[in-house]
């Protein structure tokens, strides 16, 4: 069936799908869901493989926020031994590091 053999494409290259095809995948997984003729192991397949990618887009923003995060923690750490700085100073560039006014 096409789903079955979306869901086995998908299975070999799980991380190159993009936005589109996923919606796709979505979309064609509730259809089959509420066609009491699909097979169960294809709407399974397809539910599934949204998931996957669901939980990947999660991954990758968690990896984009931890990167920002030790990039600020990099910044704070330098303006902390930085004794050349006074407190206001310190505390200004902590502003501009977090983002806070």
């Amino acid at each position: 069936t096409i789903a079955h053999e979306i869901a086995e494409e998908a299975r070999k290259r799980p991380g190159q799908f993009d936005q589109a095809t996923i919606e796709a995948l979505t979309q064609k997984a509730f259809e089959l869901a509420i066609n009491p003729a699909s097979p169960a192991k294809d709407v399974k397949s397809l539910f599934m493989l949204v998931l996957k990618s669901r939980d990947q887009a999660l991954k990758e923003r968690q990896i984009v926020i931890l990167e920002k995060k030790a990039a600020q923690a990099e910044q704070a750490a330098g303006v902390a031994n930085d004794s050349k700085l006074t407190p206001e100073e310190q505390l200004r560039r902590f502003k501009q590091i977090f983002g806070s006014t």
